[in-house]
């Protein structure tokens, strides 16, 4: 009895306060692209242009739009999320190769289903869903790699903070997902659950088709030949894939994409080596490109150390050595221009392997810790948070949430540590968008000062809602109730004094009024 009450009584280790300190930062970093209007679509990478070309139904969705160029295949795949059974027709128009980008269907169909079938529901589901991916990730190794030595805890932390691993939560990949698939996989076939092993290895598969890889983990670990029970597990990996994509092959027809993601091997690495070292001389990349570079020779480290503890018996390197020869044969399109590429996502199992084995086999730490410098890449990934510059005020009120946005008659907003505000000369207007759209009407509280004392006016489409003085103390304004049914309310403010240059500096700007926030009741 008295020793049942003592190990209650143990406190948990440093290593293990540690490690839920790492989950607690991971959850704050992430929380810093939650919007009150936008919820996680920060984390799609959508741009203007791909803003575009949207299904029906997300074209006044509640969805940020990135002020710079470049989009990411997440936005596809969000967008596959509104309609998993791909029957919509603008799927093949606004979706880059449709017959390719829908062989990943499992975190779409997951997203439709969470949302209830709901189109916007879904896109929002599936920005997010990633999130818990990571968390699920972080406990499934806890148990593979238990906190009981720095081997351990650098491994854990280099699986999961490793830029593989967060850039898919960033860009809402399904690199994570068939990470997360597979390494249940592997250690359901460890402990000779084969059947469980082959059914998450084919699920994985339908996150990404290389996960089918995975089935190397499901042979025996002696005898060429399978029995009966591998057979059945192999089937399990390969059925929902090979059904999948006759299905495809069914509603969509050939698709010839990927065909680019091979080729000679090693040429791809060694050219995507020569591209980040040149990329070094760029200092507005020089940060993103020393921790891709460090990343890329990280992989090398990682296959290196795989193929030199060999050990066909053991499934974790049976998945990290078919990996490594993945990463041999993977051409230009897959190792990308851009920093860091698509390579570290894809060879996310060389990196789960290599960690495992390393940790098992007490490795020094000079392989720990090369073989993990990617991690810093994975920093690189979730510091930056974007925000539209025009964006002037954000909240939730009584379940709505709603953004406020200034147009280009103003000048930019200015950020301060608690407020956010805005000034134009005479006349500005601005835009209060809604989500979800509702019938009762909204009151709006704008807060107001002027340069120079004039007096303001407010109106809508309709009529004036609100007009008084204005001088320099901050004014809060009360408009009357408006409908938000469409979801957005425009709105037109005019000052009558005319604008005063701040300064006598050349360029200064010539203000009238400022709006200081704006709040929905």
């Amino acid at each position: 009895m008295r020793a049942s009450w003592m190990k209650l009584a143990t406190r948990p280790s440093a290593g293990v306060w540690a490690r839920l300190v790492f989950v607690l930062v991971f959850v704050w970093a992430v929380s810093r692209f939650w919007h009150p209007y936008y919820g996680f679509t920060l984390l799609l990478q959508n741009d203007t242009a791909s803003a575009q070309q949207v299904v029906p139904a997300l074209r006044d969705a509640p969805v940020f739009v990135h002020p710079g160029p470049g989009s990411y295949d997440g936005f596809f795949y969000a967008q596959i999320a509104t309609d998993p059974s791909l029957r919509t027709p603008e799927l093949r128009e606004v979706v880059d190769d449709l017959g390719y980008r829908a062989r990943r269907i499992l975190l779409s169909v997951a997203a439709w289903a969470a949302a209830g079938g709901d189109p916007v529901g879904a896109v929002r589901v599936y920005a997010w869903i990633n999130i818990l991916v990571w968390l699920a990730l972080a406990a499934v190794l806890w148990r593979i790699l238990p906190a009981v030595g720095w081997r351990e805890h650098v491994a854990w932390v280099g699986i999961l903070a490793g830029a593989g691993a967060l850039l898919s939560v960033r860009l809402a990949l399904t690199d994570l997902p068939a990470l997360l698939l597979l390494t249940a996989g592997c250690a359901l076939a460890e402990s000779g659950r084969i059947r469980g092993a082959g059914a998450s290895i084919g699920l994985a598969a339908l996150c990404r088709e290389t996960s089918l890889l995975g089935a190397v983990a499901l042979l025996p670990r002696r005898r060429p030949l399978a029995d009966g029970r591998t057979v059945t597990a192999l089937f399990l990996a390969a059925g929902p894939l090979a059904v999948w994509l006759a299905f495809l092959l069914w509603r969509l027809g050939a698709s010839g994409a990927g065909q680019g993601n091979f080729g000679a091997p090693l040429v791809g690495w060694w050219g995507k080596l020569i591209s980040l070292g040149a990329a070094q001389v760029d200092p507005h990349y020089r940060a993103l490109a020393v921790t891709a570079l460090l990343g890329h020779l990280a992989l090398a480290l990682q296959a290196g150390y795989l193929l030199w503890r060999r050990d066909w018996s053991c499934p974790w390197w049976r998945l990290g050595a078919v990996y490594v020869g993945l990463m041999l044969l993977l051409g230009p399109a897959v190792w990308g221009e851009d920093l860091p590429g698509a390579a570290v996502r894809v060879l996310l199992p060389v990196t789960l392997s290599f960690n495992v084995i390393a940790a098992r086999r007490r490795a020094g730490w000079p392989w720990l810790i090369g073989g993990n410098l990617a991690v810093l890449g994975g920093v690189v990934a979730l510091w930056l948070v974007q925000s539209d510059p025009r964006e002037l005020a954000a909240g939730r009120a009584a379940g709505t949430g709603y953004v406020v946005v200034v147009d280009q008659r103003w000048y930019a907003p200015e950020r301060g540590r608690n407020r956010t505000w805005a000034w134009c000369s005479t006349r500005g207007g601005m835009e209060i968008r809604t989500w979800p759209q509702t019938a009762h009407d909204v009151q709006v509280r704008i807060a107001l000062r002027a340069h120079a004392p004039g007096t303001i006016e407010i109106r809508d489409d309709r009529r004036c809602l609100w007009r008084g003085p204005v001088g320099q103390e901050l004014r809060w304004v009360t408009l009357p109730p408006m409908p938000t049914g469409t979801g957005r309310l425009r709105l037109e403010l005019a000052s009558d004094a005319p604008p005063l240059l701040e300064s006598a500096a050349p360029g200064a700007r010539a203000l009238g009024f400022a709006v200081y926030g704006v709040e929905l009741e």
